[in-house]
């Protein structure tokens, strides 16, 4: 019995430690909205259930943002994928979207907007930012060309306006003359878009005299995607390339979606931080210019 017992407990504790290394679990469901809490440090969250599972228990959700918390309805049923990040059960969200299957108590079933075209007959400019000294006699600007425009106001994350298609940079000299252009399909697998016009914030990141900068995509509530650019002294626009990376998780607490400053450290270097909800602390990571690429050298 004893020997027994002792091997209950030793695969009991195997069990904790194999746990304690497991991987994000992610998970889509319809879910309903019970409740919605804040908790300890001004911890946003929401109890829910699945309005189609009979013999399912309601849970916690946690919310990072704040403004997409205000905009959930209690009673609600929305579409969402969520994270099962810890030990302890902590589920965070991922995206939500409101089913057209699923209309609100305000809302009739089946109700459709009415046609509307929008005819576009110049590119759209969503950026347009001055070159840093010595080059404050050229501007930079964003381009869509050719996609479209919709709107959706429902409490999703890329909720208002949003620009979708193919997009340029656009180089023009203080007579507005075009110095250069650069299409960016080469460097996205999938469409872009911009939910926002915004401002390009530069930097010297590789110590080249260049101005740099980052341009970014919605990531998740937790942070976006940036890629880095350079705009070379002909006015061509390359993208830096960091080893081992397809583009650059931050979080940015300052709202600069799609295009943040980083921290310059020396010459050719530079540190970008983000949430990491697994350790439960902000991680920031330093990254080295080589000469052709950016390689990562620590994380802190």
């Amino acid at each position: 019995m004893k020997r027994s017992l002792r091997l209950i407990i030793g695969c009991t504790l195997m069990v904790l430690l194999a746990s304690c290394n497991t991987p994000v679990s992610s998970t889509a469901s319809y879910i309903q909205v019970i409740s919605k809490e804040t908790g300890k440090n001004n911890e946003h969250g929401i109890t829910v259930k699945n309005p189609y599972d009979k013999n399912g228990d309601p849970f916690q959700i946690t919310i990072d943002d704040e403004k997409l918390w205000n905009l959930i309805e209690v009673d609600r049923i929305y579409f969402s994928d969520y994270d099962y990040r810890d030990i302890h059960g902590k589920v965070t969200l991922g995206n939500i979207q409101l089913p057209s299957e699923a209309p609100s108590h305000n809302e009739q079933a089946n109700e459709e907007a009415p046609d509307a075209a929008i005819r576009v007959s110049s590119p759209v400019t969503i950026a347009k930012s001055t070159l840093p000294a010595p080059r404050s006699d050229q501007s930079l600007s964003l381009q869509l060309v050719q996609g479209s425009y919709s709107e959706d106001w429902n409490p999703v994350p890329l909720m208002g306006r949003n620009w979708t298609g193919a997009f340029e940079l656009v180089l023009t000299g203080k007579d507005g003359k075009v110095i250069a252009r650069q299409p960016l399909q080469p460097f996205y697998a999938d469409k872009l878009q911009f939910g926002d016009f915004f401002e390009f914030r530069f930097g010297d990141y590789n110590g080249d005299g260049n101005p740099d900068f980052t341009l970014g995509q919605y990531g998740s509530s937790n942070g976006n995607v940036y890629k880095l650019f350079t705009i070379l002294k002909d006015g061509r626009m390359e993208e830096l390339k960091v080893e081992g990376q397809n583009d650059l998780f931050v979080s940015s607490g300052d709202g600069r979606r799609y295009s943040t400053p980083l921290k310059v450290t020396g010459s050719g270097m530079f540190q970008k931080s983000f949430y990491d909800h697994a350790q439960g602390k902000t991680v920031t990571d330093t990254y080295v210019w080589d000469g052709q690429k950016f390689m990562k050298k620590g994380s802190e």
